[in-house]
């Protein structure tokens, strides 16, 4: 990935993504001005004016309107909405008003900024320039084993008539396999879920422990999908390692970090 700095703001972006100016995406660091928390997460907050602050000043160096901005509320699910301009807007001052049990959107539409929380899951950001056609997608450990990526690249194809050969993926920061212990459940979920699932775990430090790469677990799923290894960029960025740039949940963080894309 590319980091920027604006005005003290921490963006980062995808190498192929930053190749199209048809659309705006970024996601975005732990800092703002004076090294205070810039999380952008109103869910878990008692005192969501910073937030909305945050929110703000990423509009304003990222010139887009606070209206455009869509967020959900992230459940685990493999759920995804087709988002139109009736949503626009009225998620931005409240968590109530975001896409309810809601873990993946896409859509044809401009100047749209589909918003994906992340703080150890994975946010996918997802971009079709044959068709037009953008997507963002929270994949945890529970939306990764229900196949999230998956559902994702079909929603497009079944809506939008995408070819997953044109699609564009951007696997963000999160999490990393080295860091990523999980117990016999996970293991079990993911077992019943994907053949292959055993490329994706390795033993973990202790026994009955997995070390689990939701890396590879998505990319896996996205290649089974149709879409191109080529077009698959991985940010190969651990939350949980780089804690100081990143919100990190094991590291007992509330604050989120977002990642979004935009049609403009």
């Amino acid at each position: 990935m590319q980091k920027t700095v604006l005005n003290d703001i921490d963006i980062f972006r995808f190498s192929q993504l930053t190749n199209f100016k048809s659309i705006k995406h970024f996601v975005t660091g732990r800092r703002n001005v004076l090294d205070k928390s810039f999380s952008l997460s109103l869910s878990s907050v008692e005192n969501i004016d910073p937030v909305i602050e945050n929110r703000k000043l990423l509009a304003k160096e990222l010139h887009i309107p606070i209206e455009s901005f869509v967020f959900q509320q992230q459940e685990h699910t493999k759920n995804i909405s087709i988002v139109t301009s009736k949503d626009k807007g009225k998620s931005f001052y409240s968590y109530e008003n975001s896409l309810v049990n809601n873990d993946g959107m896409i859509t044809n539409e401009k100047n749209i900024c589909l918003m994906v929380m992340g703080a150890d899951c994975v946010p996918i950001l997802f971009y079709d320039p044959i068709n037009q056609i953008i997507g963002g997608a929270h994949a945890g450990w529970r939306g990764t084993a229900k196949g999230i990526a998956i559902e994702t690249v079909l929603m497009m194809k079944k809506h939008f008539g995408c070819n997953p050969n044109d699609i564009l993926v951007g696997i963000g920061p999160s999490i990393g396999p080295e860091n990523y212990e999980v117990d016999m459940p996970v293991y079990k979920a993911f077992a019943e879920a994907f053949s292959y699932s055993y490329e994706f775990f390795k033993p973990g430090k202790i026994e009955g422990k997995f070390m689990l790469d939701l890396w590879k677990a998505n990319k896996m799923q996205l290649l089974s999908a149709g879409i191109k290894e080529e077009n698959i960029e991985i940010s190969n960025i651990c939350t949980f390692k780089n804690n100081d740039q990143f919100f990190s949940a094991r590291k007992g963080d509330i604050g989120r970090f977002a990642a979004g894309i935009m049609i403009i």
